[in-house]
This record gives C-alpha cells, sequence and structure tokens, in this order.
C-alpha cells in the first residue's frame, strides 16, 4: 500500500523558487528531523516521526514577492490543503535560513472571488504572520543544512598575531582548563603569540 498526494488544483505550481537552494537539504526542527528536496517549484519534506511512522509534505510555489513565497501545503493522507508562507534568506554557503507563517485554509467565499489568491497572499504573507505575539519582534529562523554538508575554506590564512588590551592583568582572558601537555605545542614557545 502506498499514499499518494491528494490531486488538487493548488499543487500545480504559478512561481518559482530561488534557483540556488534547488538540491538536496536535512533540518533539525523543534521535534523531528526532517529530509528535504528542494526544486524550482517544489518542496518535498520527509519527516520520519518514530521507527514506523512518517510523514511526506509537499509544498508548490503559488506567489511570490521579494523574499516571502506563498506556497501550498499537502500531508500526503490527508486531503485539507494549506496556504503557509516562506520566508527565505539568501543561501550561504551551504546554509539557508528561513521562517514558516501561520498556515490559512481557503475558504468558499474566498474562493467565489476572482482575485482570491491575491488575498490570500496579504493574509498569509503579513509580516505579522510570522509570529503568534504580536510584540515579539525578535524573529526566529529554521535552518537548512546542505546533504550531505560542503566544507568551506577559512577566510583567513597566514601568520596573525594577537595580543590583549586591558586596564590591568585580572581582565585579561585566561583559559582555566589546561590540555594534555602544559603549552599547546611543545616546541613553540607561548610567550609568542603567533598563530599559523
Amino acid at each position: 500500500v502506498r499514499r499518494i498526494p491528494p490531486q488538487t488544483q493548488f499543487i500545480a505550481p504559478l512561481c518559482n523558487l530561488p534557483r540556488n537552494i534547488s538540491g538536496e537539504w536535512f533540518t533539525q526542527g523543534i521535534q523531528f528531523k526532517s529530509r528535504v528536496v528542494i526544486n524550482d517549484t517544489h518542496v518535498k519534506y520527509f519527516t520520519r516521526k518514530n521507527e514506523f511512522e512518517y510523514e511526506e509534505t509537499y509544498l508548490s510555489c503559488q506567489q511570490t514577492l521579494g523574499t516571502r513565497y506563498l506556497m501550498t501545503k499537502v500531508i500526503v493522507g490527508k486531503c485539507e490543503v494549506d496556504f503557509v508562507c516562506y520566508d527565505i534568506i539568501p543561501r550561504h554557503h551551504g546554509i539557508v535560513r528561513y521562517r514558516v507563517g501561520k498556515p490559512s485554509r481557503l475558504t468558499d467565499d474566498e474562493l467565489a472571488q476572482s482575485n482570491f489568491m491575491q488575498r490570500k497572499f496579504r493574509e498569509a504573507c503579513s509580516w505579522m504572520s510570522f509570529t503568534f505575539n504580536r510584540n515579539d519582534t525578535d524573529w526566529k529562523y529554521e535552518v537548512l543544512i546542505l546533504d550531505p554538508p560542503s566544507p568551506v575554506s577559512c577566510p583567513l590564512g597566514g601568520r596573525y598575531s594577537f595580543d590583549q588590551d586591558a586596564n590591568g592583568y585580572l581582565e585579561k582572558y585566561a583559559t582555566r582548563i589546561r590540555g594534555v601537555t602544559d603549552r599547546p605545542r611543545v616546541q613553540v614557545d607561548c610567550r609568542l603569540n603567533v598563530s599559523e
């Protein structure tokens, strides 16, 4: 027995996601870890809830404005179609940060209007839909990590010397945990603060 997503008119994409986030990702959410596959128009979450249960979620891009993307959300095995807004920050190396707005359903009254998609975008993608508390403006982002993660070379290279400037001896940083040896490198005199 195989579960398939329900056929709905809102699963067909009407816009494109950023091209540089296409690929395979994983995310460590609040409750569950998910495998995420993204192409130009769709996002698929595969979430393992426990050893025997999993959930497949399909998202399709419907409208976009700036960094906000109105997506239709369909969970395999369920008939409901939710409209949810994703605020996607531009990719930084192997990481994509995003926020998810509150889900919204399409009512029959809204569907009867000719501009229902624009109204739904205004409702689901308003900046207030990303927080449950009106006064909470400290937005928290979820993170997608490239699967497999790709290393990024360190932008610093060469020799650098480090000095501490402080008003007194007690204000300087000192390590409290001693290593295996008395000094990090036995061959290097620790009075010389030069890094390679």
